[in-house]
């Protein structure tokens, strides 16, 4: 499996979907990447999973099934001399019988070439999970 988090925008252009499933799981994914204009190109993306729960003996349900859909986003925006980067996830996963947690994320990073080879990189990020 390949890390999409850390690869630019302008190196995953077009689409992905990529569905699976079985006696107890199901899953689904989708990206789209595309071009703005000649600098700025994007990425969005979401995933769904769909676990159920498994049989105890006599055939009780467990309850321990779960669910986790999520979502997000990246953009790079790359003018003459600099790069910025803002990308967001969001999610919430729930396990039966009723536990729950969820979250989102935003990451923003700029670099600027300087003279003589040396650069300036400024990076600002907010997190947020949350256990019901």
């Amino acid at each position: 499996m390949i890390n999409i988090i850390t690869r630019k925008s302008s190196e995953t252009q077009g689409g992905v979907l990529d569905v699976g499933g079985g006696n107890l799981a199901r899953t689904a994914s989708l990206q789209y990447g595309g071009r703005l204009d000649q600098n700025l190109t994007y990425r969005i993306h979401a995933e769904g999973a769909d676990y159920s729960s498994f049989q105890q003996l006599g055939g009780r349900d467990a309850h321990d099934g779960w669910s986790k859909p999520s979502g997000g986003f990246r953009l790079d925006w790359t003018p003459p001399g600099d790069a910025v980067s803002l990308q967001g996830d969001i999610f919430h996963a729930s396990e039966d019988p009723t536990g729950s947690i969820g979250g989102r994320d935003l990451v923003a990073s700029w670099q600027h070439q300087l003279d003589a080879g040396s650069s300036l990189q400024l990076l600002a990020y907010y997190d947020k999970e949350s256990r019901f």
